[in-house]
């Protein structure tokens, strides 16, 4: 299908209130290879475009051209970040004047990784296997239903606070431009996080990705979680923080680019991660906006429950 005939398609679903219909009209088309890619656009959350506002335009129905070469080499370049700023902006701009109007809106709505047809990630699995990468996270397990007897206490086990913020990959690029992307894909407007940008960019190795969490700190204290993380959703959707707030990001690991994709991996062993992160943030100040997150290395089941009242009492 070209751009229009997907647009109309999204439309159509959109227009479907239960998800099994929605589900159904996309399964038509699961030999498509043009909306598989739209899919992957939008809803990988390996591809991010680092613009937040819409330019002015695309209006349905002026007369232009459908997706080609040039629309896919364009969003390329943004993902990339080969085009950044107001370059990006542009870029975008100039693009959805070319296109026709409904292809033009398609555009955004990929750079927007939002189609607005009532469906996102989990369809698109249904639809198309394995197109999307899935993000293995860590949960937690009932002492009863854990293997803590098993632990290598005496060579030492792993123990970190569980951050109460927003999940976040961190990604300095080759290019030495940083991303904030979300677990789903969502990306952080960059400008929002400056400080932390800057601090990232300035200090750590190109070509990484870095796992943590976000929080809001207000006047030196961090805020609770239903506080703190709904107003990161907010900058996520365009807001801004308020007066005396700011973001700190707490880190545990970091990998590089290159392992990012499907089925990657990084042989690398943790305690030789950790370390090398650790060494990077040793001169870190107090009031810098990133930091290690608490860990400790413990030689029992009771130092381990010794860290956890710990951290409860500090709040």
């Amino acid at each position: 299908m070209d751009s229009v005939s997907i647009f109309v398609l999204i439309e159509r679903v959109g227009a479907e209130s239960a998800k099994s219909a929605k589900l159904a009209l996309l399964s038509e088309h699961a030999g498509d290879g043009d909306l598989k890619r739209v899919l992957e656009a939008t809803y990988s959350p390996l591809k991010t475009y680092g613009i937040a506002q819409r330019p002015v335009g695309a209006d349905p129905g002026r007369v232009g051209v459908a997706f080609d070469a040039t629309t896919w080499s364009l969003l390329g370049q943004l993902e990339r970040r080969e085009l950044t700023g107001n370059g990006a902006r542009t870029a975008l701009a100039g693009e959805m004047a070319r296109l026709d109007g409904l292809s033009a809106e398609l555009l955004w709505r990929i750079v927007a990784k939002d189609l607005r047809a009532g469906f996102s990630a989990n369809t698109t699995g249904k639809v198309f296997p394995g197109l999307l990468p899935e993000y293995p996270y860590m949960r937690c397990s009932l002492p009863k239903k854990s293997n803590l007897a098993k632990f290598d206490w005496a060579g030492g086990v792993f123990s970190q606070k569980k951050a109460n913020g927003l999940f976040a990959n961190v990604n300095l690029l080759d290019s030495g431009a940083v991303t904030l992307v979300s677990r789903s894909g969502g990306e952080f407007p960059v400008e929002a996080f400056a400080q932390l940008a800057a601090f990232v960019a300035g200090r750590f190795e190109r070509g990484f990705q870095h796992h943590g969490e976000l929080l809001v700190v207000e006047e030196g204290r961090i805020l609770p979680r239903e506080i703190g993380n709904g107003i990161l959703n907010g900058v996520l959707q365009g807001g801004q923080f308020g007066p005396g707030q700011a973001p700190l990001y707490e880190a545990w690991d970091r990998i590089p680019l290159s392992a990012v994709v499907r089925k990657g991996s990084y042989a690398v062993p943790y305690r030789e991660r950790l370390e090398a992160f650790d060494e990077l943030l040793r001169e870190a100040d107090d009031d810098d906006p990133v930091r290690l997150i608490d860990t400790r290395i413990c030689n029992s089941l009771k130092d381990a429950y010794a860290h956890y009242t710990e951290l409860v009492a500090a709040g």
